[in-house]
């Protein structure tokens, strides 16, 4: 059988608790679910030494799944995440959207190629909206073609609106699958910038 989903996590030796903590959840729901032939679960962690770009990319690389999501170590996702973004992703469109909890704000941010860019504007039933990026699954294939870019902050934005002309098709997931749990820190520290 083949691996229809990467599930990727890009970490920090100084968030190893958060990682582990999302680590096993996600271990955990794929067990539950049985898909452990259908997901594949893989990380990289550094000390800063390389970019969030350029680790982004070295998952992107790695990515066996025909679809590729990556988790943040300090979010979490739903407790069915797992097999709902397995069923979703079994629909074949080349991106998956749902909704996102940010934690900090107690706001709701949809990530949805319905919209046609980035915006803090209300729509969707959703506080705030973004195009397809890395908190979506999409088709590893498509994520190949634009990469991302070795750079310290900004990576997730850029990569939206380069990948946005190859995304025509999306299954919705209309629930909160994902959860943003930012951690307020020092620009420079949080981002590795000397």
């Amino acid at each position: 059988m083949d691996i229809i989903l990467t599930i990727a996590i890009p970490s920090i030796e100084s968030r190893k608790i958060k990682f582990w903590s999302l680590h096993d959840t996600i271990e955990n729901q794929i067990t539950a679910s049985g898909l452990q032939k259908e997901v594949e679960l893989i990380y990289f962690i550094d000390n800063k030494e390389i970019s969030i770009g350029a680790k982004r990319q070295k998952l992107i690389d790695l990515a066996k799944g025909k679809y590729l999501v990556m988790i943040d170590d300090d979010d979490t996702v739903d407790r069915y995440y797992v097999p709902e973004v397995v069923a979703a992703c079994r629909m074949d469109a080349d991106t998956v959207g749902y909704y996102e909890q940010i934690h900090h704000s107690r706001k709701l941010s949809v990530i949805t190629n319905r919209a046609k860019e980035w915006s803090e504007q209300p729509a969707f039933g959703a506080d705030f909206v973004r195009t397809p990026f890395f908190k979506n699954p999409i088709k590893t294939e498509l994520c190949r073609q634009v990469g991302c870019k070795d750079m310290r902050f900004g990576e997730d934005k850029d990569f939206a609106v380069r990948i946005k002309p190859l995304i025509k098709t999306e299954y919705f997931l209309d629930k909160i699958m994902y959860h943003y749990r930012y951690a307020f820190e020092d620009h420079n520290k949080k981002y590795g910038i000397k």
